[in-house]
């Protein structure tokens, strides 16, 4: 459950706005204004700003009903949190995660609302005061207040409805990432820094929280599956996790029993499942040697041309509008180390490829759900279409994501396998670090020839090339 608190200077909406929003999707509504003890009310009813020090008092009595009141689903709050001290009380106190939702208009309108309303303790005259009081935070999802009402609501309700949706989805992908109760340490300090990075990325301090809440199971399967009610929406989540599942080959019997679960829980439909796990095993059991190895008598510059290539066509893939391609990214990285050390002399097989990307640094779980994740913030709700092979959207970010990594695991890669593998484990991932910070800076190089790349590809070349 999530608190969003409505969030600006008094005749921003949030009162009625939060009403409004909590009525259309069902959730609890709470008026912060009704917390103010007496000798506040009438403080700024005489024109009185509140210091700290007054509202002390406010956001004790307003948590404290925040958390007893028996919440339906999500709660919309109506507060004005003028301050990061308010704020940071707020977080502090209240039992659930807080999402704030600034709702920001010019001030001649604002203050010609406020003389609109006349009976209200808040006078027109304390508006300038309030702005001069307010701290733009940081963390706030900015909703523009100055259109009509039915405008504003609909974009709060836009603004809960990806935050939950959001949130319940990579719930459910952190829940498929630990399924088969096999994760080391190695990977669960890896999904737990990809959980904390989205979060400082996104402005949105919950998703940090998420890695916890699995990991201590104060979250189920069946709770964030009913968030899920956008039918596209369950069918992506589905499509994730099994994805998720799926990262470091073939589902376990664990991981099949978690599938289960979760297609019942979205009330899916059992044969188009069973679809989704045929494609995605297809990937996941796909061959290393397949084709002729590419490396063979390459000079040096030629492999750093024929790396370069790979993290091209990746981050390519991660623009194509289908989950299944992007799934696809993991095996071709896998492949192309697989022939980077073949080139060397060396034989290897999937077991070996895995424990040198996990020494590296580089769990095939935590990448694909810091793959899921970055689509999730970029947007991906707005258009997602769902179904393997439908439309997901444009993801610029996971573009330059998917090519830094494929970048940076050649290169070392290839100092790997041509130094004899005499790299320590310190020195590979630092290594790989060095490596990743190089590719990132250079990824905008390149945005030109991934672009020109994703409009030649489709599904059926992206499955050729993790075939052969």
């Amino acid at each position: 459950m999530t608190v969003f608190v409505l969030m600006g200077v008094s005749g921003s909406g949030k009162s009625t706005v939060g009403r409004c929003v909590a009525e259309r999707l069902a959730l609890t509504f709470i008026e912060g204004d009704d917390f103010h003890p007496p000798g506040n009310v009438q403080k700024m009813a005489a024109g009185t700003p509140l210091t700290d020090e007054d509202r002390v008092p406010w956001i004790a009595a307003l948590t404290k009903g925040i958390n007893a009141r028996e919440l339906r689903r999500d709660v919309v709050v109506a507060c004005s949190a003028l301050t990061q001290f308010v704020r940071e009380r707020l977080r502090a106190a209240v039992a659930e995660p807080l999402h704030f939702i600034l709702l920001s208009a010019d001030p001649a309108i604002i203050q010609q609302r406020l003389s609109q309303r006349p009976q209200h303790f808040m006078k027109a005259g304390m508006l300038s005061s309030q702005l001069a009081a307010l701290q733009w935070p940081d963390d706030a999802t900015v909703i523009d207040a100055s259109a009509s009402i039915d405008k504003v609501c609909a974009d709060v309700q836009g603004a809960l409805m990806e935050t939950t949706q959001q949130q319940a989805i990579l719930t459910i992908a952190l829940l498929a990432a630990f399924a088969d109760g096999a994760k080391d340490e190695r990977e669960r300090e890896e999904i737990r820094r990809i959980a904390e990075s989205l979060a400082g990325e996104s402005g949105n301090a919950q998703l940090s929280t998420l890695y916890q809440d699995v990991l201590l199971k104060r979250v189920d399967l069946a709770k964030a599956a009913a968030a899920l009610t956008d039918p596209a929406h369950k069918q992506l989540a589905y499509e994730m996790a099994v994805c998720v599942c799926d990262a470091d080959g073939v589902a376990s019997p664990a991981e099949q029993q978690f599938l289960r679960e979760l297609r019942e829980a979205l009330r899916l439909d059992a044969g188009q499942a069973t679809q989704v796990i045929r494609e995605a095993d297809a990937v996941a059991a796909a061959p290393l040697a397949a084709g002729s190895p590419a490396t063979s008598s390459m000079s040096d510059a030629e492999m750093d041309k024929y790396i370069l290539n790979h993290a091209i066509a990746n981050g390519a893939i991660e623009l194509l509008p289908q989950s299944l391609a992007t799934m696809a990214i993991i095996p071709l990285q896998m492949k192309l180390v697989y022939r980077i050390g073949q080139s060397y002399g060396y034989e290897m097989d999937k077991g070996h490829i895995r424990e040198f990307l996990a020494t590296a640094g580089v769990g095939l779980t935590s990448q694909y759900v810091e793959q899921v994740g970055r689509k999730l913030i970029g947007g991906l709700l707005g258009v997602v279409a769902g179904g393997l092979g439908r439309g997901l959207g444009r993801a610029a970010t996971g573009a330059a994501f998917s090519f830094a990594t494929t970048y940076a695991l050649g290169q070392v890669a290839k100092r790997y396998y041509a130094g004899g593998r005499q790299m320590n484990t310190a020195l590979l991932q630092q290594t790989y670090q060095s490596l990743l910070a190089q590719a990132k800076q250079v990824q905008g190089q390149y945005a030109g020839e991934i672009q020109q790349k994703a409009q030649s590809l489709d599904a059926a070349q992206v499955m050729n090339m993790v075939k052969g």
